[in-house]
């Protein structure tokens, strides 16, 4: 792929919020990586990157939890949102 973004994603060490948040740089080499990700709303994720999509109607119809995809510069996790009954794609 050679017209990707480099997108910056915050993320903490351990997943918690009182640590110290760094940058990771991801890019076609992070395939396959996975990474703990921190919510908005408090849950801790480990997101694989699966992948970079040119628009959100190339997401799966349906993942596995944890999964990513990054779409332009948002990434996009399949998990299932507190207070929700199924999994779905979310922009954190």
């Amino acid at each position: 792929m050679s017209d990707y973004r480099r997108l910056h994603l915050a993320r903490s060490f351990c997943g918690c919020r009182s640590h110290a948040w760094n940058l990771l740089s991801l890019s076609p080499e992070h395939i396959d990586e996975a990474h703990v990700i921190t919510m908005p709303y408090g849950t801790v994720v480990r997101a694989t990157l699966r992948g970079f999509l040119e628009n959100e109607n190339q997401l799966p119809r349906v993942g596995h939890t944890g999964d990513m995809w990054v779409v332009g510069n948002v990434p996009w996790i399949w998990i299932t949102v507190p207070g929700t009954g199924a999994p779905t794609w979310v922009d954190p």
